[in-house]
């Protein structure tokens, strides 16, 4: 593989990345989204978790907007989900998860990444954070691993899967399910 091929499939990887986040986010705040491919050679859109663009092999483009939907009114004295302490909890995990992901997106030392002090706050939020990291390793595996061992003091993945981020995002996933997760 060529320097530009390497380079377009960072390039295509990080686009595609930046996507699922906004959209994640999106989501996590009940808002709407569109999301359009087209064809041909576009521009590069600002990414400011409202709105992203990135290119992908083939000129194709992903596109996303997001608009605030209007807020439903619940029934007096009634408890929504956001107001648990768990939706405190959820929150506060996707702001510190968004802020490494966006800080450390172009570093390539893993070590980096797991001493990043946002990374290590987020394993100080302690067992509350890990239903939302197993429901990361669903999206976007990379670099939980150490947060799940270092909350949970074990590591369910079998010597011979090291390495193989699927083969070891399914043995957590696995673990957590036979955890109540």
């Amino acid at each position: 593989m060529n320097y530009d091929s390497e380079r377009a499939q960072d390039h295509a990887f990080y686009a595609v990345a930046e996507v699922s986040r906004v959209l994640r986010e999106a989501i996590h705040n009940r808002q709407e989204f569109t999301v359009a491919v087209e064809a041909g050679d576009v521009e590069d859109a600002p990414l400011d978790g409202k709105y992203a663009a990135g290119h992908l092999d083939g000129g194709c483009e992903i596109r996303i907007s997001v608009k605030p939907c209007p807020p439903s009114t619940p029934p007096k004295n009634e408890v929504t989900p956001d107001s648990s302490p768990a939706s405190a909890v959820a929150d506060k995990f996707h702001d510190l998860a968004s802020r490494w992901k966006r800080e450390t997106r172009f570093c390539s030392s893993r070590t980096k990444m797991v001493d990043h002090p946002t990374y290590q706050e987020i394993i100080g939020m302690g067992p509350a954070v890990l239903p939302l990291i197993l429901g990361e390793l669903r999206t976007d595996p990379r670099y939980w691993f150490p947060a799940l061992h270092a909350i949970t003091g074990e590591d369910p993945v079998p010597a011979e899967d090291r390495g193989i981020v699927r083969k070891m995002a399914d043995a957590w996933l696995q673990w957590g399910r036979a955890h109540g997760f």
